[in-house]
């Protein structure tokens, strides 16, 4: 675990319509956290809210000032999960409280990310890296068991969904793969099995 946080307590993201953002609002909608949302486009706000998103606002230099006038400085997240990089990632070191967390895990701006002096001297944030792939496989197996034994649960009830943009069959798997590498979907692209 990265940091402890209690029931009602704020994280943010960025790229919060991706299907990991998802999920993360959806969990921490069940685990009693709340979430601030960041993304790029206007039309996404509802979509969020509906699979249980707090606060849904753009990514961009007024962020910050919004949150602070929604939640108060008191409140600020302690958690910040970055899936951007670049500029965005920035935003939210400077949306979290002093001595809050930033995770990167992914990188879709394709840019570095430069941290400013102020954000580990003065606002003391602790950086970490998450690469799922490597991190599984140092949880014990009997602790990883129960984390999927929990999501497939939610799953299965209904609580834990994804976003669909379209189905295929198998047959048409050309078509599918066509449309899962256009810009523009709305959700994740799926085979369906042959009845």
């Amino acid at each position: 675990a990265f940091t402890h946080l209690e029931q009602g307590d704020y994280l943010v993201q960025n790229a919060a319509n991706s299907g990991v953002a998802q999920c993360v609002i959806q969990i921490a909608k069940l685990l009693g956290f709340k979430t601030i949302n960041l993304v790029r486009r206007e039309e996404l706000f509802e979509p969020l809210k509906k699979i249980g998103a707090d606060i849904v606002l753009l990514d961009n230099k007024e962020a910050k000032d919004q949150i602070v006038k929604l939640i108060g400085e008191q409140q600020l997240p302690k958690l910040a999960l970055n899936a951007v990089g670049g500029d965005s990632a920035l935003r939210l070191m400077d949306i979290l409280a002093d001595q809050g967390t930033h995770v990167t895990f992914g990188a879709m701006s394709m840019r570095s990310l430069k941290v400013p002096n102020k954000f580990l001297i003065f606002k003391r944030i602790q950086l970490h890296g998450l690469w799922v792939t490597k991190d599984i496989e140092e949880i014990p197996r009997d602790e990883l068991e129960e984390i999927y034994h929990h999501l497939a649960a939610w799953v299965d009830e209904g609580k834990l969904n994804q976003w669909v943009d379209s189905t295929y069959h198998l047959n048409d798997f050309l078509q599918a793969t066509q449309r899962a590498a256009e810009s523009g979907k709305q959700g994740k692209v799926l085979f369906q099995m042959a009845n």
